[in-house]
């Protein structure tokens, strides 16, 4: 019960610094708006830049082509052993500082993996092994 205390107010103040980090980070991207603004304007004066949609960033968990594969890859080769896709999507997961207690994201980041993975085998480039009980692993022949 001692330790409650000083934790919580360690968190408020990690999350507090945080929030600021994060407010002076919408604060210098509404200057630089507003500098695009005013380039802009010195081209086309008569523009309503309110008519400018925003234009939505990818979701960080998204990877350029290739890159979920090659990762795949990489740790089948250095494991050398036949892996679950879960444990592989874990894996990948981690290699991309992304969240692996969040159980949404890792059934999206499983499933990517598993489609690579039946992508490679009708390739020819990785196969099945049989695992304990009904699962299924995966390995390099």
């Amino acid at each position: 019960m001692t330790n409650v205390l000083p934790a919580l107010i360690a968190k408020r103040s990690e999350m507090a610094g945080e929030a600021e980090a994060l407010q002076m980070r919408v604060r210098q991207i509404l200057i630089e708006l507003d500098a695009l603004g005013i380039m802009i304007r010195t081209f086309q004066p008569d523009i309503d830049l309110d008519e400018v949609r925003s234009k939505q960033l990818p979701p960080r968990h998204a990877g350029y082509r290739g890159e979920v594969a090659r990762a795949v890859m990489t740790i089948l080769r250095t494991e050398k052993r036949p892996m679950v896709s879960r444990d592989i999507a874990l894996r990948v997961m981690a290699e991309r500082s992304l969240n692996t207690a969040d159980k949404h994201l890792v059934n999206t980041i499983k499933k990517r993996i598993g489609a690579c993975l039946r992508h490679n085998r009708s390739r020819g480039i990785v196969r099945n092994a049989s695992g304990p009980g009904k699962t299924v692993d995966w390995e390099i022949p």
